[in-house]
C-alpha cells in the first residue's frame, strides 16, 4: 500500500502558491512537480527529502465536502493510504463561517475534525484546518500576497491607483485581487493571478507573513 499527504485548497492559485511558499522556506533538498491526482484534476506535488505533499484544487468553497468525500473513495479504490489531510479556504468577509465550513466538510465524512483554526486533530489520518489570511481577518489568500509586497515602491503606486478609481466613484469590488492584477502588471507581467505571478518569481513568498502557514503545511507533511 503506498500512502499519501494531501492539502485541497480552494482554486489554482492555491495549487501554485503553496509548494512554492515551502520551496521558499525550505528551499534545500525540495522539488515541485506538476501533476495529476486521483481525480484528474491538475495539482502540484512538494517533495522535501524522502516527504511529498500533494495540494488539489476543490474548484471552490462549496466543493470541499464532496471532494473529501470523493478523495478518500478514490483512495480506497487505488489502495492509497491516506497519512494526513489539509483543508484551506480564504476567510472572505466571514472568518467563523469559513471555519464552520471545513469543519463541516471534515465532520461529513467521518474524519477526525480539528477545534480551531491552525490546528490538527487525528491521527489516522491526521487533519488540519487553516483559514486565509487567518481566523479573526475578513480576505484571502490575495491579502499576504499584498502584504509580501508592501515594501516594494511599486505598491504605492498601485495604491494610489486603486485610490483614485474609488476616488472617482469605481468600485473596487476586491482590493486585494484587484491590488495583485495590477501590482502584476507594475512587474512588467500581461495582468495576471496571484499563482501565476508567484510561478514568475513576482511575489515574496519567504516573507513572514507566509510564516505560520508554511508551519502548518510542513506539520502536515512531516506527519
Amino acid at each position: 500500500m503506498t500512502h499519501e499527504r494531501v492539502v485541497l485548497v480552494e482554486g489554482g492559485d492555491e495549487v501554485c502558491i503553496f509548494p512554492r511558499i515551502m520551496e521558499a522556506k525550505h528551499g534545500n533538498n525540495s522539488r515541485i512537480n506538476e501533476e495529476k491526482d486521483l481525480l484528474q484534476r491538475d495539482s502540484a506535488v512538494f517533495t522535501y527529502g524522502d516527504n511529498a505533499i500533494r495540494f488539489s484544487s476543490v474548484e471552490g468553497r462549496s466543493g470541499f465536502a464532496n471532494a473529501v468525500s470523493v478523495l478518500l473513495k478514490r483512495m480506497r479504490q487505488n489502495n492509497v493510504d491516506l497519512r494526513s489531510l489539509g483543508l484551506v479556504c480564504d476567510s472572505d468577509d466571514d472568518p467563523a463561517k469559513s471555519l464552520n465550513l471545513l469543519q463541516n466538510a471534515l465532520k461529513g465524512a467521518g474524519l477526525p475534525v480539528p477545534k480551531t483554526h491552525a490546528a490538527l486533530a487525528g491521527p489516522d489520518p491526521t487533519v488540519g484546518i487553516f483559514v486565509l489570511p487567518d481566523d479573526r481577518s475578513c480576505g484571502s489568500l490575495d491579502t499576504l500576497c499584498r502584504k509580501s509586497v508592501a515594501d516594494d515602491r511599486r505598491t504605492r503606486c498601485v495604491d494610489g491607483y486603486l485610490g483614485c478609481l474609488e476616488s472617482l466613484g469605481v468600485p473596487v469590488k476586491n482590493r486585494d485581487k484587484s491590488f495583485v492584477f495590477a501590482y502584476s502588471i507594475a512587474m512588467d507581467r500581461r495582468g495576471e493571478r496571484a499563482g501565476a505571478l508567484a510561478k514568475h518569481g513576482g511575489l515574496n513568498l519567504d516573507h513572514p507573513v507566509f510564516d505560520r502557514l508554511a508551519i502548518f503545511l510542513k506539520e502536515l507533511l512531516l506527519c
